[in-house]
């Protein structure tokens, strides 16, 4: 691709833009609820698109610390032992929901 073309990250910015600055203004009001809803949907894949491969390296880095192999592995050993939660996981759930989270409904947190 050439240096002076927008990437993917840069089409959906400017998508949303539009629709928010330029089109919403002049939209009826019957439309605004959905053109709204298309505009966060861009926004929740340009924060996703963004924050997701350093998200996806630091979750597997932090599951191969506590010697897991997968997301199904950390699920099997918490459904099969009941004291598997041990503050190390509890912590990386934690961080790894509130990433995601952070993703889908920044204002949540």
């Amino acid at each position: 691709m050439s240096e002076d073309r927008p990437n993917a990250l840069a089409l959906i910015a400017e998508a949303q833009r539009t629709l928010l600055d330029e089109i919403n203004p002049h939209s009826e009001r019957r439309d605004r609820y959905k053109l709204l809803m298309i505009a966060n949907a861009l926004g929740i894949a340009l924060r996703e698109l963004e924050r997701a491969k350093a998200d996806r390296n630091h979750w597997r880095e932090s599951l191969e610390l506590l010697g897991f192999s997968s997301d199904a592995a950390v699920v099997a050993k918490l459904r099969n032992d009941s004291t598997a939660l041990t503050p190390g996981l509890y912590t990386a759930l934690l961080k790894e929901t509130t990433a995601r989270v952070a993703i889908s409904n920044p204002k949540a947190i």
